[in-house]
Parts: structure tokens; C-alpha cells; sequence
């Protein structure tokens, strides 16, 4: 398809009329590259606009629910709406949860968090959203309350599965951006993890009510998802009951 104009709700419902109609129960946005996922294979996604039609797709069933991965493009910041696009096209799609994996690094508070953290609460500091210029939507308010993203029921299948910490994950900008004061201060005494790409998906996943997950994996040689098969099928079991 034609590439939509980078702003307006009318564009997005165009988006999304157009995306493959695969229906879901669970989305995963991971940032970056790694070993594909237990039960997932390479998924010719279709008519994406944009970059997202070169995106890396995946696609199964685990324990007998519906799961698609895409591994996030690099995407401008002041894209607009675009840079979220498959977070409403899942919940468009049924989906009842958002998995968002990321790679980061600790800021060194005390106790020094290793392995994963699971987020207990997340700081965007990037300065842009998919939010910014979508205008009137009929999916969620311009401006949601972004404090209940992180759904606390999904935690414990991490804790268990991959035998993360709790912590508090900032979200800085992209490569070379600067951060406001305000947003060291912030690093210094309420960050316990930083990363990059988290913003995105969970700034769209509270515009359309969608409960999530952040993961990030603060060491290189720490176990994360694809070294732990039991991961998907533990947040599967805790996922939020199907609406009728």
C-alpha cells in the first residue's frame, strides 16, 4: 500500500483497515536482534505501511494461544502515530497483552540490578510519542493515564521464568539526543535501569487500555527470553481473562 501521511487518527484507522487481519491474544515488541522464540517462526507479515513491511515478523501458537513478535525497525522519533502502529493494530486484533523486550544497562543504584529487570515503573525522557499529532481517536484518550501500563499480575511469570528484579527503567532518546536536567536528576535518583525503544509501544499500549510487560536485560550474558522456553507459556497463564 501507499505509505500514509505521518500524523492524524484518519490515517491510522486507514493503517489498520489495511493490516493483515490476523487476529492475537499476545504482541511482543522487541527491540533488536537475538535467537527467535520458542514456538515462533518468520511470519510474512503483508501490507504494512512503511517500514513495518520490512520489519522482522513472527507468528505461533504457545499453550494453545495466538503470539506474534516483531523486532521494531529504526524508526524516526518525530514519526508520529507509524512508530506505534502494531500496538493498536494487536489490540485492534484481540490481543490481551503487550510483551516489550528490550536491551539497557543499570545506573549503578543501590541494590545494583543484574540480569533482568522487570519494570515496576517507567520514565520516558525520549521527548517524542506516537501520541503527539494523532489528533481525535476513537481508540483511547490523546492523553492517557500511562501509570497503569505495567500490569503488576504479569510480573510474576518473569520473577519465574527468568528470575528477574524489580526496578524502575528510564527511556532515554535516541542515539546523540540530549537529556534535560530534569531528566539526569531523574536518571540519578529514581532510575534503576535505562534503555531505549520502551516508550513507543507502551505510550500506545495506554492510549488503547492494553496491559504490559517491560523486560529489559541490563548484562549481555544474562538469561532472557529465548534462553527461557517457560517464559511465554508462564505469561500466557497470567494474562488478563479474553473479553467476551
Amino acid at each position: 500500500m501507499t505509505e500514509p501521511p505521518h500524523g492524524g487518527a484518519a490515517q491510522l484507522e486507514l493503517a489498520l483497515q489495511t493490516a493483515p487481519a490476523e487476529p492475537l491474544d499476545l504482541l511482543i515488541w522487541r527491540e533488536g536482534g537475538g535467537a527467535e522464540l520458542p514456538g515462533l517462526q518468520p511470519w510474512s507479515a503483508g501490507p504494512w505501511p512503511g517500514p513495518w513491511a520490512a520489519a522482522a515478523w513472527h507468528r505461533g501458537d504457545v499453550e494453545g494461544q495466538r503470539v506474534v513478535c516483531v523486532t521494531a525497525p529504526s524508526l524516526p522519533p518525530d514519526a508520529g502515530w507509524i512508530t506505534g502502529l502494531p500496538v493498536w493494530w494487536a489490540a485492534a486484533r484481540g490481543a490481551r497483552t503487550l510483551l516489550v523486550l528490550n536491551e539497557g544497562r543499570s545506573t549503578g543504584r543501590s541494590p545494583h540490578p543484574a540480569g533482568v529487570v522487570h519494570a515496576t515503573d517507567h520514565l520516558d525522557l525520549t521527548a517524542s510519542s506516537p501520541l503527539i499529532g494523532l489528533g481525535s481517536s476513537t481508540r483511547g484518550p490523546l492523553f492517557p493515564d500511562r501509570t497503569g501500563v505495567l500490569h503488576p499480575d504479569l510480573v510474576p511469570a518473569a520473577e519465574r521464568a527468568l528470575a528477574s528484579v524489580a526496578g524502575v527503567v528510564a527511556c532515554l532518546p535516541a542515539e546523540g539526543a540530549g537529556l534535560a536536567a530534569s531528566g539526569l536528576d531523574a536518571l540519578d535518583l529514581e532510575a534503576d535501569a535505562t534503555t531505549r525503544g520502551a516508550a513507543t509501544p507502551l505510550a500506545a499500549a495506554a492510549h488503547v487500555g492494553l496491559p504490559s510487560l517491560l523486560l529489559v536485560r541490563v548484562q549481555p550474558d544474562a538469561l532472557f527470553a529465548e534462553d527461557a522456553p517457560t517464559l511465554l507459556p508462564s505469561l500466557l497463564a497470567s494474562m488478563p481473562e479474553r473479553a467476551s
